[in-house]
């Protein structure tokens, strides 16, 4: 039921506290049944149980990418998962058996964060990597790049647009930044296209990332991560945007002594 993101929970907490009557640890896991909390703190309590566990990897499944409604007017923080959403819950069952780590961008660095006492705001360390200029469109079919040029004939025509747009970032990445085939390799063979988007950085980096990433959207690397992420920096105030792949600091390529972490608060 939980694989297939099919739960029935009416109350939004519900879809916590349902799990926790069949978790072999839920008695030490640090959180209890309470009807008296919002379900955004209660969220936000399963969030940090994850990342206190999984590290700056479990940040990967949070982000803008999906938000669902509010209607009574409270807002989940951009670093708690959306659990209401159909399989938002299954992302963090996915991790039990995650598949072997291909990066390790933030290099030998550990993770560490603090969140404030109402659990609306994490902060943790990053380095600033650069800043997006330019946002390719969006694909919407469950693909991987090194499948979508064997797309069956009956969806190539729905990807013929974006196939452009994403052959101009491929033209930047060999013309201006002299990638070669082997650099093309690894980066179909690394990623995948569902609701991503290409994007170019203002110093030259190519990558993909989340579907509502805009122009003006920050790379970040965060202490400990396997990945960058994009951020948003509104007058100071940061949300996270989601994963992403950025070619050419995928494998610590970015670091050495000098490198120093900043604090930034997730809102």
């Amino acid at each position: 039921m939980i694989s297939k993101g099919q739960t029935k929970a009416t109350r939004p907490e519900d879809l916590v506290y349902s799990v926790l009557g069949i978790a072999s640890d839920s008695e030490t896991c640090g959180i209890e049944i309470d009807y008296s909390k919002h379900y955004t703190t209660v969220y936000a309590e399963m969030a940090l149980l994850f990342l206190k566990s999984l590290g700056a990897h479990a940040l990967a499944f949070s982000g803008q990418l999906d938000r669902g409604s509010d209607p009574d007017g409270c807002r989940l923080p951009s670093w708690v998962p959306d659990l209401r959403l159909k399989g938002g819950f299954y992302r963090y069952f996915k991790l039990d058996n995650p598949k072997p780590r291909l990066f390790s961008a933030a290099g030998q660095s550990s993770f560490t964060y603090h969140v404030d006492e109402k659990f609306k705001v994490l902060s943790v360390r990053t380095l600033k990597v650069d800043s997006v200029v330019e946002v390719g469109k969006v694909v919407n079919l469950m693909v991987s790049v090194d499948s979508i040029f064997d797309i069956h004939s009956s969806l190539f025509s729905a990807q013929q647009t974006w196939l452009k747009d994403f052959a101009h970032f491929l033209d930047v990445a060999f013309e201006r930044y002299r990638w070669s085939n082997h650099d093309l390799g690894w980066y179909l063979d690394n990623i995948e296209l569902y609701r991503k988007v290409p994007f170019v950085t203002k110093t030259g980096y190519i990558g993909l990332g989340h579907e509502n990433m805009v122009v003006g959207d920050e790379v970040h690397l965060v202490q400990g991560s396997d990945t960058p992420f994009i951020l948003r920096n509104t007058d100071g105030r940061y949300e996270l945007v989601g994963g992403t792949y950025v070619h050419g600091i995928m494998d610590g390529e970015l670091f050495d002594d000098s490198i120093r972490f900043e604090e930034v608060q997730l809102h």
